[in-house]
């Protein structure tokens, strides 16, 4: 009987001596089992440019073959997981072991009776079901956990937070490792794959927002101010709150102090306007301290009808200094039972009235004096602010004359007109009288200084303070070109000429065009609004590395 061809030994050591040493003489001895070609192997499979043949099975055959499939999937990726965490261990103890007692992978034991994929869209569903199914588990391992740390948190949040975020990544990186796999890429080139595809999912599906960013948290009260400012008319620049990068551009194409003093120029105007409206004055009324000092007569009435009420008592000491006169004193001495009478003082409630007209009166020359901007005078400023401090003490007495006299409706009606008073002064403080404009930044200044402004007038000192670049005094609005502009479209105009282009030549009617629009409506809502990138929980791209095949 024939020797079987399988189990032939052809001395290939020993034939160079006994046979001349042909080419061809073989050493057969490696391979004594028989090679059954009908079942092609995975590797042959993949590298092979024969067109894959479809197997035909039954349906039932096919449905218990990709049931089998997706068992494989599930324990390839949920057991490979602890593979490859513990194959450095394995490697190192396969080194000094032999063969019999070397170990293999935990997955691989468990799948030797399951079906492999045999198709290339078989292969390529299986990079991605694997990782999806390692995903899973790894979450859901690390829902389990109970970190005490905050460390701890975080990092089982980069493990089992954001689950659409976590399934891209692992269906992009099982892709970018199966088809690397595919095109027969080694160990290392399908773990940059399965990064690289792990990122590009990831960056499909952004991790949900968890809360405000920092920044976002440490800007609200700025930002609060902007909407109420945006509200009332105010203009901001890209720049200053943070914008969109386009309009970041267009603030830059458009010249910087240029674009600043326009949004300036139309800031000014709607400071003045919440001004009076922060008075109840009519828009169209100029603002001047003639103007104001009628809006305190307006309120006088209120004072007028505590003059009639008696004396107001001041106590045994006299609060006012020499400024105030009108004050009475009655000196004290001795009673009939020879004990100490201190003196006391007194004003009547009609001299009071007139004083504290006076004093206010006077007190605000000395301010108008003092700040003259052709002639700025120190002392005057003193002199008006000594006069106001007197007037407010003295307003102070007065009311707490008319709480002694228990009349609920003059209260309130000298309260009112007190506060409204204060107001004016307040604004007054803050307007230069030769211009007629408000300037926002001495609002601000008295809010920072404890000054009691509300509504409105608020909200002025609120903005200039968060945007001081676009708050500055500006008297009319500026030119619409600068020189630059100007220039520009000149030497814009000349090179196009020779050229014959038109490019430069838009140069400078783009700058014009886009320093208006940004102060505009829709301009400052797409190009001046606050743009931050929301707190997400951690994430860690570690898909692309749980699912090599060699």
């Amino acid at each position: 009987m024939a020797a079987n061809p399988w189990e032939m030994n052809w001395q290939a050591e020993q034939a160079p001596s006994q046979q001349g040493g042909m080419p061809w003489q073989m050493n057969w001895k490696e391979d004594k089992k028989p090679i059954d070609f009908s079942i092609p192997t995975e590797e042959a499979l993949r590298t092979s440019s024969v067109k894959e043949q479809p197997i035909t099975r039954s349906y039932a055959d096919e449905f218990k073959r990709q049931a089998g499939l997706t068992a494989r999937y599930l324990t390839e990726g949920i057991v490979g997981t602890g593979d490859i965490l513990t194959s450095p261990i394995r490697t190192l103890g396969n080194a000094i072991l032999p063969e019999s007692l070397q170990a293999k992978p935990l997955a691989q034991v468990l799948t030797r009776n399951l079906p492999q994929p045999e198709t290339t869209m078989e292969r390529m569903v299986a990079g991605p079901s694997r990782v999806l199914a390692s995903t899973l588990g790894t979450g859901g391992i690390g829902t389990l956990a109970r970190p005490v740390s905050q460390l701890g948190k975080t990092i089982q949040q980069a493990f089992t937070a954001n689950a659409p975020t976590q399934a891209a990544a692992a269906t992009g990186g099982g892709l970018g490792q199966a088809a690397t796999q595919e095109l027969g890429g080694g160990a290392v080139a399908q773990t940059l794959a399965g990064l690289g595809g792990g990122l590009a999912g990831a960056g499909l599906v952004r991790p949900k927002a968890i809360g405000l960013s920092t920044q976002q948290l440490q800007n609200a009260n700025r930002d609060e101010t902007l909407k109420l400012g945006r509200d009332a008319g105010y203009v901001a620049l890209p720049t200053d709150v943070g914008g969109s990068k386009i309009g970041r551009f267009l603030e830059g194409v458009s010249g910087k102090f240029k674009t600043e003093e326009l949004a300036s120029a139309r800031n000014q105007q709607v400071t003045n306007s919440l001004t009076k409206k922060y008075l109840d004055l009519p828009d169209d009324v100029p603002l001047t301290s003639e103007v104001l000092e009628n809006a305190r007569t307006s309120v006088y009435p209120a004072y007028e009808a505590i003059a009639n009420t008696g004396t107001i008592s001041l106590g045994n000491n006299n609060p006012f200094s020499s400024i105030v006169t009108g004050i009475n004193k009655v000196t004290g001495g001795k009673n009939a039972l020879m004990q100490n009478v201190p003196d006391t003082y007194s004003i009547d409630a009609a001299t009071a009235i007139q004083r504290l007209k006076e004093l206010r009166s006077d007190g605000s020359a000395y301010l108008r004096s003092g700040t003259n901007i052709m002639k700025p005078n120190p002392k005057e400023v003193l002199r008006g602010n000594r006069y106001l401090a007197e007037a407010n003490k003295l307003e102070k007495a007065i009311e707490n004359h008319v709480v002694k006299l228990g009349q609920p409706e003059l209260i309130n009606q000298f309260r009112d007109a007190r506060r409204y008073i204060a107001k004016t002064f307040t604004v007054e403080k803050a307007l230069n009288p030769q211009t007629g404009v408000v300037d926002a930044k001495k609002i601000a200044k008295q809010l920072d200084q404890g000054v009691p402004i509300t509504d409105e007038l608020a909200l002025v000192g609120k903005y200039a303070k968060a945007f001081p670049k676009t708050t500055k005094v500006v008297a009319e609005a500026p030119a619409p070109f600068s020189a630059v502009d100007f220039y520009g479209a000149g030497a814009g105009a000349g090179v196009d000429y020779l050229t014959g282009l038109t490019a430069l030549s838009l140069l400078a009617p783009g700058r014009i065009a886009s320093r208006y629009g940004l102060m505009t409506q829709p301009g400052q809502r797409l190009l001046a609004t606050p743009q931050y990138t929301p707190r997400t929980a951690p994430f860690v791209p570690y898909q692309g590395l749980l699912n090599n095949q060699e």
